[in-house]
C-alpha cells in the first residue's frame, strides 16, 4: 500500500485488489481512510461493511467502514492476480496512446530527458521521458523513486506503471510496486572524491575528473556528516554516469621503495 498525505496532514493508502464486486475477474483501485491503514495488509482477504464505491469504479474505505478478516475467495482468479503482479513489458510506446486508464504496465526505452525533483502539496515527483525511436511517453515517478538517477541516452526498464488520461494525452504514473531498472552494461570504478554535490537533485561526486550521478543515499553513506572531507577514497560500479553501488575504500595502497632505498636496506643487513 502507497501512504499519502494531505495537505492538512492527515493520510491516507491506495492499494489494489481484485474483488466480488467484478466477480474477482478485474483489479480495481481502493483508497484507504488513515484509521485502517495498519489493518489492511498485502496477500489477506478483507470482508467490508458500509464502504463507498465511487464513479469510477474505485473501493472508498472510510472512516466508519468495517474491515474484517475472512477467508480467501475460492474462485480467486491467480492469472488476474499474476498479471497485475508482473504486467507484460511495451517496448512499442506508441501502443500507450491507446491503452485505457488505469491499466496496469511495464515499459522499456531510452531515456531522453529527465525533469529535476518537483515539489508540491506534501508530494514530489521527477518527470522521465522514455522513447523507442518512434514514440516516446512521459512517466511520472513518485515519492522516494524521485531520487532515481537518470542519463539521458540510457536504457532502462521500469515496471507496474499506471496508465493516466488528462485532457486526452496518456502519461504513466508509478505505483507502490514499481521499480526501475538501468539496462546499460556496469563498470567498475575507484578514486578520490575531488568534489560532490549533496543538492537533492543533482547528488553526484567528482571522480578521476567525470562527474557520476548517486543517491542520496549513497551519498550519506560516505559522507555521514553531510559535507566534504578530503582525501575520501571510494569504489563502486556504474551504468554509464549513474552510480549503482558505491562504497569507501578502504584498501591500503602498497607503498614501493625505490632501488636505492632497497639496496640500502640490503646492506645494512648485512653489516649487522
Amino acid at each position: 500500500m502507497m501512504v499519502r498525505s494531505y495537505s492538512n496532514g492527515g493520510q491516507y493508502g491506495t492499494t489494489y485488489v481484485v474483488s466480488s464486486n467484478s466477480e474477482f475477474k478485474t483489479i480495481t483501485s481502493v483508497i484507504v481512510h488513515e484509521k485502517h491503514l495498519a489493518a489492511i495488509k498485502p496477500n489477506r482477504a478483507y470482508l467490508l461493511m458500509k464502504y463507498l464505491l465511487l464513479q469510477d469504479g474505485t473501493i472508498k474505505v472510510s472512516q466508519n467502514t468495517m474491515v474484517m478478516q475472512t477467508k480467501t475467495p475460492h474462485n480467486l482468479s491467480r492469472e488476474v492476480i499474476e498479471a497485475f503482479i508482473n504486467p507484460p513489458v511495451i517496448q512499442e510506446l506508441g501502443r500507450i496512446a491507446s491503452m485505457n486508464p488505469k491499466e496496469r504496465v511495464s515499459i522499456r526505452g531510452e531515456v531522453t530527458r529527465v525533469s529535476s525533483i518537483i515539489h508540491a502539496n506534501e508530494t514530489q515527483r521527477k518527470i522521465v521521458t522514455l522513447s523507442d525511436g518512434n514514440a516516446s511517453v512521459e512517466v511520472k515517478l513518485w515519492g522516494e523513486l524521485s531520487t532515481t538517477c537518470f542519463e539521458e541516452g540510457s536504457t532502462v526498464r521500469i515496471t507496474c506503471l499506471h496508465v493516466d488520461l488528462y485532457q486526452n494525452r496518456r502519461t504513466l504514473n508509478s505505483s507502490g510496486s514499481t521499480s526501475v531498472q538501468i539496462e546499460d552494461n556496469e563498470e567498475d570504478f575507484r578514486g578520490t572524491v575531488d568534489g560532490v554535490c549533496f543538492e537533492e537533485s543533482n547528488s553526484s561526486i567528482l571522480v578521476g575528473g567525470e562527474v557520476v550521478m548517486c543517491t542520496t543515499q549513497q551519498l550519506s553513506e560516505v559522507f555521514p556528516q553531510g559535507e566534504y572531507r578530503e582525501d575520501v577514497k571510494v569504489k563502486g560500479k556504474r551504468k554509464r554516469s549513474v552510480v549503482t553501488s558505491l562504497e569507501l575504500d578502504e584498501e591500503k595502497e602498497e607503498v614501493e621503495e625505490d632501488d636505492d632505498e632497497r639496496l640500502l636496506g640490503d646492506v645494512s643487513d648485512l653489516i649487522l
